[in-house]
């Protein structure tokens, strides 16, 4: 869940409102962007670029700034998958 995920931030790290308010992000004690969660829209997944927008999701970096997927793995950005591998759906409460 979102709060067992925030009752466990790593020490250190801030969490800041994303550009427009729809989401968080938290930088680690560099100032790096670390984890970004975004609110599910609400649009039907259907109309969504991706079902991720609708049902909200996470994007994961590591310290050098390179995409993760849902294992922790890096994907490269030439990958034809990036941006669905890249985008993690939320799947909690």
């Amino acid at each position: 869940s979102l709060s067992w995920l925030r009752k466990n931030k790593p020490r250190g790290w801030r969490e800041v409102p994303t550009r427009q308010h729809e989401g968080w992000i938290w930088l680690d004690s560099n100032g790096v962007e670390r984890l970004r969660y975004m609110r599910p829209s609400g649009s039907n997944p259907a109309a969504s670029q991706w079902s991720r927008q609708a049902n909200g999701y996470f994007r994961w970096q590591d310290e050098a700034g390179n995409f993760l997927d849902i294992d922790g793995n890096i994907v490269a950005p030439n990958n034809p998958l990036f941006q669905e591998l890249t985008h993690i759906m939320y799947e909690g409460l």
